[in-house]
């Protein structure tokens, strides 16, 4: 690293370590002051709904694990 701390020529700055786990995080609501606890930086007050914009996380949402293919209808719920 050079004295201003940007990463020398040629060399890869070292990467944060990532949580396999969502990490809960605390503020206190934009809207009403109540402390709030949330998941990676998403948040969303109990008390009057405020809830922050999803882009303000700490990391990106996770990918969907499955997709269905085209032209396979959706599973229709069972009648009991």
């Amino acid at each position: 690293m050079t004295a201003d701390g940007a990463p020398e020529p040629g060399k890869q700055p070292r990467a944060q370590p990532v949580t396999a786990h969502p990490e809960i995080t605390f503020i206190g609501c934009a809207r009403c002051g109540t402390q709030i606890a949330g998941l990676d930086g998403r948040y969303a007050c109990s008390g009057c709904g405020w809830v922050n914009e999803w882009t303000e996380g700490h990391r990106p949402l996770p990918a969907a694990r499955r997709r269905r293919t085209q032209g396979t209808p959706a599973p229709r719920p069972q009648q009991p």
